[in-house]
């Protein structure tokens, strides 16, 4: 049933009425929102907010995979002597009538549309939270997959890592993942508690498939159901890892485990962590959108352990940034550095022991399935 959901909202009215349905959301979800807690009868808390967005994204928002937990969040109204099918009655009459008022035009065929739409999904909705089934892995599987979410899924099913690097202010915490369903344009996977109460601060993360050759992607986080870990990971895009310096004389190292970086100009400063290294220079990725321009003098802070070789590296170095990619949420900086003959042999000798123990683990793995 959940299927035939994600199918229904494959309408290209859904599509093509985009911008009425971002503009209703605000009123639809303050009804919902009031309802909730009216029927609770307890103080505000942000769930019912969540709650109501969650659902009517899952339900009108033509990008966004509809997930079970989304809708069986609303069974506790019938705990309270709420049907909830009434409900969404009303609430879609609320928004058919600023439709109405939307389109000007009462004899409008799209008016006919929404009506149709709205009954269709009120009665899958209402089939749904009668018969509760188990979730199903892939809850869209006659739609094509974006390119990002259908790579991560082929790596899920060839039992490759996928970690999930949450970052807030100083901290970071990378989590193993278990992916725990997929979407369309979405997975949802499950991760521990700190990282949920990282998300609650910062929804922007870092996806990274743990290959020697290590992929990056940023997404946007939303909590999917607190108390069993689980994660729903939106505007998934791969993000440019390659080191872009004029000079590639040094090997480098990708990394990633236990690093914090400042970058730092007069007017500013980022964290972020290390997701390359070499004499030359390092990337850093960050989930803040900075000032910063190419070509800029800037000054970077590395703290980084390594805990296989038991190398640490703590420096301040003046560099130069030379490339910034990244989209809203996920953001790679390139910086050549200016290291002492003396730092420079430091960070040869670690990214030296990285990339032996990256062998190690590749020519064992090839023997593994030799």
């Amino acid at each position: 049933m959940i299927t035939k959901i994600n199918i229904a909202k494959q309408d290209n009215f859904f599509k093509v009425e985009q911008k009425f349905f971002c503009s209703h959301k605000k009123q639809f979800v303050n009804e919902l929102t009031k309802i909730l807690l009216e029927i609770k009868q307890e103080p505000y808390v942000s769930d019912e907010l969540n709650i109501a967005n969650n659902f009517y994204d899952a339900l009108f928002d033509y990008n966004t995979d509809c997930y079970e937990q989304q809708l069986y969040d609303l069974e506790s109204l019938n705990k309270y002597g709420s049907k909830i099918e009434y409900i969404f009655a009303n609430l879609t009459q609320h928004l058919i009538v600023d439709f109405i008022e939307y389109k000007k035009n009462i004899t409008s065929r799209s008016i006919v549309t929404l009506v149709q739409l709205c009954a269709n999904l009120q009665n899958k909705l209402a089939e749904i939270l009668l018969d509760k089934q188990s979730s199903v892995f892939d809850i869209a599987p006659t739609l094509q997959k974006s390119k990002n979410v259908k790579f991560l899924h082929d790596i899920g099913r060839l039992k490759e890592k996928i970690k999930l690097i949450a970052h807030y202010e100083e901290q970071t915490c990378t989590q193993e993942i278990e992916t725990v369903q997929i979407g369309k344009n979405s997975i949802v996977v499950k991760t521990n508690n700190e990282q949920i109460n990282m998300l609650k601060e910062n929804r922007n993360v870092y996806i990274l498939v743990d290959r020697i050759e290590k992929k990056y992607f940023g997404a946007v986080a939303k909590i999917l159901c607190e108390e069993d870990g689980t994660v729903i990971l939106e505007n998934i895009n791969k993000l440019e890892t390659r080191l872009l310096l004029n000079d590639r004389r040094y090997p480098r190292a990708s990394i990633i485990d236990n690093s914090l970086i400042y970058i730092s100009s007069d007017k500013e400063h980022i964290t972020g962590n290390l997701i390359d290294i070499s004499e030359g220079g390092i990337g850093v990725i960050s989930p803040s959108k900075s000032h910063f321009e190419k070509g800029q003098d800037i000054v970077a802070f590395v703290s980084y352990e390594d805990q296989n070789s038991k190398l640490n590296l703590n420096f301040e170095s003046s560099g130069i940034l030379t490339s910034v990619i990244g989209k809203e949420h996920a953001f790679r900086y390139g910086i050549a550095l200016e290291l002492s003959d003396e730092k420079k042999e430091l960070v040869r000798n670690l990214v030296d022991n990285i990339n032996k123990n990256q062998k190690k683990h590749k020519d064992r793995d090839r023997n593994l399935e030799d």
